[in-house]
């Protein structure tokens, strides 16, 4: 059986070629594609279950040796993107680019193509596939942080007057770790923020959202 890595040669990437002058916004109006990711600049390197998938799927199946479909044993598929600065749009609002240091997106199983054919080396997703959940967390100058944090949440549609407090009063200092989830939003948010004081030797703040559709009843 042929090896992933040699099914995908030149294939690192799965991402087009993005114009220069392509603006770096994600829109999370709605879950965002595939298509619309990757036009956002985001890069996906091959993910490791692709590989999985291979020994998974034997070279020869039936009669006339088409491949057997795959019984994929998990429900959500996963992909992880290079790190990216990128802002963030929901219907008229927007954010300031942030630089994020990972972006992790998740595929439900309704968005899959059926098994078959593109078990391996293609990715069970299309183009127009969409994500229900997604990972982004970052670090950064304390100050420049807290700043991001709170226009983040507010291209979401989220006002916290607690985090405001929490910022403005000098709290971080001796409260220095953040936490909230915003359920009545769709998505719905899980957020979390500490300053450096958190730990000895911490690189600056860090900011970590979750974001995840469909589950505003």
């Amino acid at each position: 059986m042929k090896t992933i890595s040699s099914l995908c040669l030149g294939l690192f990437l799965l991402a087009p070629a993005i114009a220069e002058d392509a603006p770096a916004t994600l829109d999370l109006t709605q879950p965002p594609s595939f298509r619309e990711m990757t036009k956002t600049g985001l890069k996906f390197p091959i993910p490791p279950w692709l590989d999985d998938l291979a020994r998974l799927s034997p070279n020869a199946g039936g009669p006339g040796g088409q491949r057997a479909p795959v019984q994929v044993p998990f429900t959500m598929l996963s992909m992880e993107a290079e790190p990216s600065s990128f802002s963030l749009r929901q219907a008229d609002r927007q954010n300031e680019a942030i630089a994020w240091k990972l972006m992790r997106c998740h595929f439900p199983r309704s968005e899959w193509t059926e098994p078959g054919e593109h078990y391996p080396p293609k990715l069970p997703i299309t183009d127009e596939s969409r994500i229900s959940l997604l990972e982004l967390r970052t670090n950064g100058d304390p100050a420049t942080l807290m700043r991001q944090a709170v226009a983040t949440l507010k291209v979401l549609g989220v006002s916290d007057a607690k985090l405001d407090t929490w910022i403005s009063s000098g709290l971080w200092q001796n409260a220095p770790e953040f936490t909230a989830t915003y359920k009545d939003q769709e998505p719905a948010i899980t957020f979390y923020l500490a300053t450096p004081s958190l730990r000895a030797g911490a690189q600056g703040a860090s900011l970590s959202l979750t974001l995840k559709w469909g589950e505003r009843k």
